[in-house]
């Protein structure tokens, strides 16, 4: 094994460019839209093995919208729904060219989240974005811009670990490199991070992250489901 091959994850971009005017496209409404139906899209195609991770580990971050709809269909008014389901999480911003940081409050879901109830979610229909994407998040930095997908909690959440898998495998046998073992040193870094954090009172981090190029995952997901029904799913 090369020890050069395996130091480090490569950006999404540098495995395989996204198309001229993609990244331009993206930041429109529409562009946002079909993104984040494509990614539910894939996350419906492996199945949701209800584990219940994400709704222990994760806060979603609710958009102005969500909080309306949610908040309705408890049948209270805003300000008190915030008060007793979520909480307030200042975010950091970092513009990518200069660093710079910059913060601005949001509002999660508290965590576990109290939606799931006996294993099951009570507003899955109106769940939040982030919620029906998950494993999946996209970063945009301070100004707006696109930064990639990341697919999250992996060795957490069964999905992202299965999606993982099959991408970086993927990748191996086309470009002939290994970056799965990238993943075996993260998952051992993180037990001895959470060791330390355990010895703080702090709690443990979950899983890890990697940038996916949705090209590349387009590519897997067409060689994974060729001649199904499933093999229908585009970008």
């Amino acid at each position: 094994m090369n020890k050069k091959d395996t130091e480090s994850m490569p950006d999404a971009g540098d495995v395989l460019p996204y198309p001229p005017g993609f990244i331009e496209s993206i930041t429109s409404f529409d562009g946002m839209r079909k993104l984040k139906n494509y990614l539910k899209s894939v996350v419906d195609l492996y199945g949701c093995q209800n584990c219940g991770m994400c709704c222990m580990t994760d806060a979603p971050l609710l958009s102005s919208s969500e909080i309306k709809i949610i908040s309705k269909m408890k049948r209270l008014d805003e300000k008190k729904f915030l008060g007793e389901y979520c909480m307030m999480r200042p975010l950091p911003i970092v513009e990518k060219r200069t660093r710079v940081r910059s913060w601005i409050n949001g509002f999660v879901l508290k965590t576990p989240c109290p939606f799931r109830i006996y294993k099951k979610c009570k507003i899955y229909q109106i769940r939040p974005s982030i919620c029906r994407m998950f494993p999946f998040i996209i970063r945009f930095d301070s100004i707006g811009k696109f930064e990639g997908v990341f697919l999250e909690f992996i060795f957490v959440c069964p999905i992202a670990t299965l999606i993982s898998e099959e991408y970086w495998s993927f990748l191996e046998r086309k470009t002939g490199k290994t970056f799965r073992a990238f993943y075996g040193e993260a998952d051992e870094n993180q037990k001895i991070i959470n060791e330390g954090r355990k010895k703080l009172g702090l709690p443990e981090l979950c899983g890890t992250a990697s940038e996916i190029n949705i090209f590349v995952l387009q590519m897997v997901l067409e060689e994974k489901f060729k001649g199904s029904k499933k093999e229908g799913i585009k970008l």
